[in-house]
């Protein structure tokens, strides 16, 4: 059913109330030829005669299809009507984007944020997450297209109207293959890394998980050797490390059956070994809940942490 469908059938409504075309027509704003031919087009795409000519009344179909345009014309305004309050409102809600995994703790930290920021302003949309694999995630953040990011290493320069702020620091770890010599240690040094390459991701996105460990060996006074393969999920990870690369993660994950499947981990024993993470926003002076979501944020990276 197109458009000139609807539009025929509510001029079809107020002839069937005035049962006279020039009646109609200038209630219709529109000229008496004009609703004429539109009439006849409505007849002829259902098949059957609405109206008699002389004298002017509704056929039996005729009437019984007035019932079915005042029911289906008041559905459809209603349907449209939500339509645009959804419209609206999504243009309102927060924009989310992070890194995708199924283990991670900056997963948790939006994940748990989302739900209890929705039962804190109920009247407030609900974020949503946004997808963009050809910006990283702080590009999406400085242009606009996000509100809120999960970032492993604050911006190079200074944005205007965007905040970058540590949330977390974690225990850092190595994952390898099972066929990996590296898992013969116990725990390994930085220096025990000499000759293994760092997976790191082609899509822009995923790679902001892979800055946080470029910064983590350079930190550690190594200088990291990557080898860049074309993913978008860190969950292949465990599928397509070779037996000479590397990533870098939580020591906590070592404990998660998921990741131990696939994957030995190692934590690193150089003293303060750790990754931090940060939450990367905007300031709308239109978006104003972002900084209550922020804090949201805030508050449950501490207990994940602390929990870790």
């Amino acid at each position: 059913m197109g458009d000139k469908m609807f539009e025929n059938m509510r001029e079809f409504r107020v002839l069937a109330k005035t049962l006279n075309f020039n009646t109609a027509a200038d209630q219709l704003h529109i000229s008496q030829p004009t609703l004429t031919r539109h009439i006849a087009s409505l007849e002829q795409e259902l098949g059957f005669r609405l109206l008699n000519r002389n004298p002017m009344a509704l056929t039996a179909q005729g009437r019984y299809f007035l019932l079915g345009c005042d029911e289906v014309l008041s559905r459809y305004d209603e349907v449209v009507r939500q339509c645009k309050v959804i419209a609206r409102k999504s243009s309102e809600a927060i924009r989310l984007n992070m890194p995708l995994s199924s283990n991670s703790i900056w997963g948790d930290i939006f994940y748990r944020a989302v739900p209890e920021f929705a039962r804190s302003f109920p009247d407030t949309p609900v974020p949503y997450f946004v997808h963009d694999d050809f910006s990283s995630i702080g590009q999406s953040i400085a242009s606009g297209s996000a509100d809120v990011g999960i970032v492993f290493r604050p911006p190079d320069e200074d944005l205007p109207d965007c905040m970058c702020e540590k949330i977390a620091e974690l225990p850092l770890a190595v994952f390898f293959s099972k066929s990996n010599p590296l898992k013969e240690k116990d725990a390994l040094r930085f220096e025990d890394l000499d000759g293994q390459y760092l997976l790191c991701s082609s899509n822009a996105k995923l790679q902001t998980v892979f800055d946080g460990a470029i910064d983590a060996l350079i930190r550690n006074g190594v200088r990291p050797k990557c080898r860049y393969r074309d993913f978008t999920d860190f969950d292949m990870v465990g599928f397509i490390l070779e037996d000479d690369e590397i990533v870098f993660g939580n020591a906590a994950n070592m404990l998660d059956p998921d990741v131990s499947a696939k994957l030995e981990g190692r934590p690193i024993d150089n003293g303060c070994a750790r990754y931090p993470i940060y939450v990367m926003y905007r300031k709308h002076p239109e978006r104003e809940k972002v900084a209550d979501f922020v804090a949201i944020c805030k508050r449950l990276a501490t207990a994940i942490q602390a929990e870790n």
